[in-house]
């Protein structure tokens, strides 16, 4: 079974943008075929309403077109991935909640640069 990294919406977006940008320990799990890069739909929703709200600036087509490119597998937001924010400290940023409750309950470590990610207890952050 493959390594699996769950991917935050920042990089995601880096990656479709500008991919020379990330850092190099990112960029190279971004790249590489042998891991699976897996992306929640919380993320598509985030994207979503920031892009709706002139915050981001990609399309939906944009969008689609980054997850083929970069062979993430999107999964849904369960409720074993809600009931983890019972668990987790409030934070300002409820789309991060969100994605950290879920790499915690799969387990998995996040590709992202969040400073507020080294708060959560037990979550492994690929970043540098």
């Amino acid at each position: 079974m493959p390594e699996c990294y769950l991917v935050d919406t920042q990089p995601l977006i880096i990656s479709f943008l500008s991919p020379d940008e990330l850092p190099k320990k990112a960029r190279s799990i971004m790249e590489d075929s042998s891991v699976e890069r897996i992306l929640s739909v919380i993320s598509i929703v985030e994207v979503g309403i920031k892009s709706g709200l002139g915050k981001l600036k990609i399309t939906e087509a944009e969008l689609h077109m980054a997850i083929r490119d970069l062979q993430l597998k999107v999964i849904p937001f369960s409720a074993m991935h809600a009931f983890g924010l019972f668990r987790l400290p409030q934070r300002t940023d409820m789309f991060d909640r969100m994605l950290v409750a879920t790499a915690l309950a799969l387990d998995m470590p996040i590709i992202g640069g969040d400073r507020e990610f080294s708060q959560y207890e037990g979550l492994k952050v690929v970043w540098q």
